[in-house]
């Protein structure tokens, strides 16, 4: 919480990978995130609407990393030969979550 101001004013210094967490509008929301979450904190209906949107999110990024990792798993089975269908729901292939597969796992398959 502290690197984002003590990098805007130049007392942190930072790699050029990391310049934006000295930016306005990454320490706006920097701020509104942490004032959302110590509201949540004392307020249970809001702690429960942000899960919501964050279970939402979660969901949604594990989908997108399963329909990577179908594509990836295509392309590298298409190079031997034995292509994985890529109109295949990820979530179909996977289950819930394609964090936990490899790309070994389903090219044994």
């Amino acid at each position: 919480m502290g690197a984002g101001p003590a990098a805007h004013f130049g007392v942190l210094a930072l790699s050029p990978t990391f310049a934006w967490v000295g930016t306005i509008p990454a320490l706006i929301a920097f701020g509104t995130a942490s004032a959302l979450e110590i509201a949540a904190y004392y307020v249970p209906w809001l702690d429960h609407v942000l899960d919501i949107v964050a279970d939402a999110q979660v969901a949604r990024a594990e989908a997108e990393r399963a329909r990577q990792l179908c594509r990836k798993a295509s392309q590298i089975g298409q190079a031997r030969g034995r292509p994985l269908p890529t109109d295949t729901l990820p979530v179909a292939v996977f289950g819930s979550s394609g964090r936990n597969v490899t790309r070994r796992q389903v090219l044994s398959h």
